[in-house]
């Protein structure tokens, strides 16, 4: 089992080195604008996924499964960042 997990890991620290070599053909511009769009849709897919994962209880428990409330704060979080990345990439790709 070590052995495996070491190999694990030791390729996350490959593709982590590799993935991204190519930016550093890149311009600094243009390198912050593909940080920006990627950083635009973390917030988005972080509501997501607590949305989806955390209103089953046969995953979490029924002890820790979302209310209603917590549920509807996601969902508002979802659209408004949605909104906030979208209207971000409309802008930046208008101005080009």
């Amino acid at each position: 089992m070590f052995v495996t997990v070491l190999a694990t890991v030791r390729s996350c620290l490959v593709a982590l080195a590799l993935v991204p070599i190519h930016l550093l053909w890149l311009n600094v511009q243009q390198v912050q604008l593909v940080y920006a769009v990627l950083g635009a849709f973390f917030m988005p897919l972080l509501a997501l996924t607590l949305i989806l994962l955390n209103k089953r209880k046969e995953l979490v428990g029924r002890q820790f499964k979302n209310s209603l409330l917590i549920n509807l704060i996601l969902l508002i979080t979802l659209g408004f960042f949605s909104y906030i990345g979208l209207k971000e990439i409309v802008d930046i790709f208008s101005g080009l």
